[in-house]
């Protein structure tokens, strides 16, 4: 295989110091893969620890019980969200009955993968950090002094005794968190294969640059050597083709690879089109994987300018954190064809806000205008994906967020997961901030937009007094967006500002004026402004004296 010192001139080649560095450096390189594959050892695959280990049955029972209400006093000191569940003897002890007979499994070897499950659970998500022993000494507990579900006269008062759900009931959820995990450990080891493949590649490749370096000269005269040499290692992948130069016609020119890496290229293909074709299981009719079925039915408004809104009920098994996207197929226009888009929360829905371009968002669009400005239309989700930034974002004492174009969404649902930050807001109009006045309400951090295509007066005021200020398109719609805006407490100031900002002295004054020894930036928007904001936290992160950590939400398609 050509090495990268092979392309040089004979003055740029390295001289043979610094082949030994080059050598050391490979040499490093695979030892750390090595290691990185061996540590992978170290780590229970989902396979083992998710699918089979009890977390489906786990997580579906927690859902059955969150609507029961336990007689339970957390403790003192720092609470989350599942102490009762974890804490709370007759709590757990239902639990871990509910697990049971959902899998109908209650051997010893499935239960201990329970116990541990709920014990590992229970470390991260709960302020009780108790061992497995302790789940199986609850669950045995549980059993003796059970009281049937149906034999509740008053199911409001709190319980102090284990039960069980409705295990009829939970299937549908149940089903669901089983595909979930079921897929996630096919993809699991989807990536292992691969990882593997391109581990044997880097190790057959090191060994053959290394004995090019040392001894290779022994063995090329051998014949199957040089068999291998004449119709693999070499050639082009043509008989007389090009490899260095490009393939040129009228309107395109190519470069083609050399043979050996035309074969890599098939076995990784051929090995990417065996792990494609895995079962891959659905939920609820929605596309988890490329095909034209499982459409549901979505409402498509008008949100602004150029701007629509779709909206579809949120179902159970969707797991969601600020910045998560998914690729959404719109049934009857290429139904084939997907576009990445970010995905919000509110309330019971799941929202994408669409910025209208050419193709499919323009048709759409033009399908919309026709019928009024709404519609319902099916769609196909695929996802979810991302969102693995939300927990890092969070970590953060103080938090500077970026947003502008189409990237205001995500930013936006990072906002509400913060209490301290500030928000800049770069947008071309005001009314395309009067679009996403849903998400605003629940930003308790301040706001400053910077309106860059109009001109008026410089102001700041709450959310309330920003709301009343437009102009909707009926006297009931206004009403109703102040009614919402009424119910938010503590939201903070918008600051609305006619000029086109100076990113560079934002970002590094509200870094310097921070009270925090960390701050977070997070960013989403057009190419050219994020590649404005990477620049200038590049330049200036080291003369910051704080913590700061930059994180980009930007999407390409």
């Amino acid at each position: 295989m050509t090495d990268i010192t092979d392309w040089l001139a004979p003055s740029l080649k390295p001289k043979s110091n610094q082949l030994a560095q080059i050598m050391l450096l490979k040499f490093l390189l695979l030892l750390s893969l090595i290691t990185f594959t061996n540590a992978q050892g170290a780590f229970k695959l989902h396979s083992i620890v998710e699918y089979t280990g009890g977390a489906s049955e786990f997580w579906t029972c927690n859902t059955g019980m969150g609507k029961l209400k336990f007689d339970f006093t957390p403790k003192k000191g720092k609470t989350k969200k599942y102490d009762a569940i974890c804490g709370y003897p007759p709590a757990i002890g239902s639990i871990l009955m509910c697990i049971a007979i959902m899998r109908n499994d209650k051997s010893d070897a499935f239960m201990n993968r329970a116990y541990k499950y709920a014990a590992d659970s229970c470390h991260i998500y709960s302020a009780y950090q108790l061992p497995a022993s302790y789940y199986k000494e609850q669950h045995q507990n549980a059993t003796k002094y059970y009281v049937p579900f149906e034999d509740i006269k008053n199911i409001s008062k709190p319980l102090n005794y284990p039960t069980t759900p409705n295990i009829t009931a939970l299937i549908p959820e149940y089903i669901g968190y089983s595909n979930y995990y079921f897929n996630l450990d096919s993809g699991t080891w989807f990536s292992v294969g691969l990882c593997g493949f391109f581990l044997l590649l880097i190790i057959f490749s090191a060994i053959h640059n290394f004995a090019r370096r040392t001894f290779s000269k022994n063995f090329n005269n051998n014949q199957w050597w040089k068999t291998f040499q004449g119709y693999v290692l070499l050639p082009a992948i043509m008989p007389d083709g090009k490899y260095a130069q490009p393939y040129e016609w009228k309107f395109l020119s190519a470069l083609f690879p050399n043979r050996i890496q035309f074969i890599v290229d098939v076995f990784f293909f051929a090995l990417q089109m065996a792990f494609y074709c895995v079962d891959y299981r659905q939920n609820e009719g929605w596309c988890l994987i490329k095909i034209p079925f499982g459409y549901r039915k979505a409402s498509i408004s008008i949100a602004g300018d150029e701007l629509m809104k779709i909206e579809v009920t949120k179902p159970a098994w969707w797991f969601h954190n600020p910045g998560t996207h998914c690729y959404i197929y719109f049934a009857n226009w290429l139904f084939w064809e997907n576009h990445p888009f970010t995905c919000v929360v509110e309330d019971d829905k799941l929202c994408a806000y669409i910025k209208v371009k050419r193709g499919i968002t323009y048709r759409v669009w033009n399908k919309l205008n026709k019928n009024g400005g709404k519609m319902n239309w099916k769609i196909c989700l695929e996802g979810p994906y991302g969102g693995n930034l939300a927990p890092c974002i969070k970590k953060y004492d103080d938090t500077l967020f970026l947003a502008g174009g189409s990237g205001v969404p995500g930013i936006l649902e990072h906002a509400t997961s913060v209490s301290a930050g500030k928000l800049i807001w770069i947008t071309p109009t005001l009314s395309l901030v009067h679009a996403y006045h849903t998400l605003i309400k629940k930003v308790n951090i301040d706001i400053e937009v910077y309106v860059t295509r109009e001109q008026n007066t410089n102001k700041t005021c709450t959310i309330q007094d920003l709301c009343n200020d437009f102009e909707s398109s009926s006297e009931d719609e206004k009403k109703s967006m102040e009614n919402e805006v009424a119910k938010v407490d503590g939201a903070g100031q918008i600051k609305i500002n006619y000029f086109r900002p100076d990113l560079r002295e934002i970002i590094d004054s509200n870094v310097e004026n921070s009270c925090a020894n960390n701050v977070a930036i997070a960013a989403c928007g057009p190419p050219r402004l994020m590649d404005e904001i990477r620049h200038v936290v590049s330049q200036r992160v080291t003369s910051w004296k704080k913590s700061i950590d930059f994180f980009d939400e930007f999407q390409t398609w």
